[in-house]
């Protein structure tokens, strides 16, 4: 998720540095996604009514079923890209704004977790990503993982210290289910997503 906040932001499409640069109003993944900026939320850690330029924050829709429809601007960059800022700047005491995440989350689906596991015949429950293998310049990831293996429908054994890798937008296009257990613990979320396939190398 992290790496799709860099993707989007507007400073880094402008200087060509995202892999979604020249994807606005294309289908960037299956219709399930759904994913928003949000400075509104009630009670969300990174809400507010302003940002730190003093625009008005609001409900920003990026990915409106798998249609990438929104970058996330600053007044600086909104002027460089001709458009309008979307209230996504911040800044601390001592340096000048830049583009900064609300509240960045993908939308909840329909299917509950055990419901995913149930349908799957082999394949594996990711609990635990380590490293910053992303490239939102490319979109191309490597990163440790580690998880529970799933077996006709049934969690088996512990995973540990295997690699998954391949694409951001392969990955995207090949989410089949949305579980419905977003949970915010920061100020970015996601809740459980069925892939229907993965590189996955290791022991």
């Amino acid at each position: 998720m992290y790496a799709l906040a860099s993707a989007v932001n507007g400073d880094n499409v402008y200087k060509k540095a995202s892999f979604l640069a020249s994807m606005l109003n294309k289908k960037v993944s299956t219709d399930l996604i759904n994913l928003n900026d949000d400075g509104t939320i009630s009670k969300g850690l990174n809400s507010r009514p302003f940002d730190d330029e003093g625009v008005l924050t609001r409900r920003k829709k990026i990915i409106d079923k798998g249609v990438l429809t929104s970058f996330l601007y600053d007044t600086y960059t909104a002027t460089k890209a001709k458009t309008t800022s979307t209230g996504n700047a911040s800044r601390g005491y001592d340096d000048t704004p830049h583009i900064g995440i609300l509240n960045f989350y993908m939308e909840n689906g329909e299917t509950t977790l055990e419901q995913m596991i149930k349908g799957i015949k082999s394949g594996l429950l990711i609990t635990d990503l380590m490293g910053f293998g992303i490239n939102w310049v490319t979109g191309d990831f490597s990163q440790m993982a580690e998880g529970i293996w799933i077996e006709n429908g049934e969690l088996t054994y512990p995973v540990d210290e295997v690699t998954l890798a391949g694409t951001l937008f392969d990955l995207l296009a090949k989410v089949e289910q949305v579980g419905d257990d977003l949970v915010f613990r920061g100020p970015v979320a996601c809740p459980s997503l069925k892939i229907s396939e993965m590189v996955i190398g290791g022991k």
